[in-house]
C-alpha cells in the first residue's frame, strides 16, 4: 500500500481494529483503505473500536481526512461506535484542527498496545 516511508498499516486485537498512518498519507494510499477496513469489519462483533494511530504521521491530505469523517459517521449511524484518533502528533493535530475535525472526532491519549502486529 505504499513505500516503506508512507504506509497505512492495520492490526487487530480482540474486537478492536487499529490503523497506523506512517509518513505522508495521500489519496494513493487511501483508495484501498475502505475495502481493507470493510473486509476486516465483517469479522468483528459489536462492541468494537477503530483506533487510528497518528503518532507517526507527517501529512494527511483531504482524501484521508474525508475517509476518517465518513467512516466515523457511518459507524455511528449503523453501530453507535466511533473512530478514535490515537496519540496524534503535533502535525496531525494541527491539520485536524485547521479542518475543524477536532470538534467531532474522538481522541485518545492512550498509545496502541505494544504487542500489536501491524500488516500492510
Amino acid at each position: 500500500m505504499g513505500n516503506s516511508e508512507n504506509q497505512l498499516l492495520i492490526a487487530s486485537k480482540g474486537s478492536d481494529l487499529y490503523l497506523r498512518a506512517l509518513g505522508h498519507i495521500t489519496a494513493s494510499l487511501c483508495f484501498p483503505l475502505r475495502n481493507m477496513i470493510m473486509k476486516r469489519l465483517s469479522s468483528f462483533s459489536v462492541p468494537f473500536e477503530i483506533n487510528i494511530d497518528l503518532s507517526q504521521t507527517g501529512y494527511m491530505d483531504s482524501t484521508f481526512l474525508g475517509i476518517l469523517v465518513a467512516l466515523d459517521k457511518g459507524l455511528y449511524a449503523k453501530l453507535k461506535t466511533h473512530v478514535y484518533i490515537v496519540c496524534p502528533n503535533e502535525i496531525s493535530l494541527k491539520l485536524l484542527k485547521n479542518m475543524g475535525l477536532d470538534r467531532f472526532l474522538k481522541f485518545k491519549d492512550t498509545p496502541v498496545p505494544d504487542d500489536l502486529v501491524f500488516e500492510r
